[in-house]
């Protein structure tokens, strides 16, 4: 029991820092943190433990929450990039158009005066 505990400490930490990072937009140290993260989580399939220790482990650390409060951020923070993804092409294809307008009907002087 006190070795999922500590796991599942980790794990919360882990979870806190991911969140962090989520909104600071470190994607390279989310990159690590969730590495780290799926570590535990093998460590914790490795360790030998009954569903109702885990179950009132977790509530007790409030690992569920913080792992919502953290898929919560991660969704609000994929919308915001989608939407700004969504104007730069928007502007890319209106200044796409401006361009071949402007050069289709422009005339090019090939000969000196």
């Amino acid at each position: 029991m006190c070795m999922i505990k500590k796991h599942l400490e980790k794990f919360k930490d882990i979870t806190l820092q991911l969140i962090d990072k989520v909104k600071e937009d470190d994607f390279d140290s989310v990159d690590m943190l969730m590495e780290e993260r799926q570590k535990i989580i093998d460590d914790i399939d490795s360790v030998e433990f009954s569903q109702d220790e885990f179950v009132n482990i977790a509530k007790e650390l409030s690992v569920i929450e913080c792992d919502k409060e953290l898929e919560k951020v991660i969704i609000e923070k994929k919308a915001k990039i989608k939407e700004e993804m969504g104007k730069i092409i928007t502007n890319r294809n209106a200044n796409t158009s401006y361009n071949k307008k402007f050069y289709s009907n422009s005339t090019i002087f090939s000969k000196k005066i």
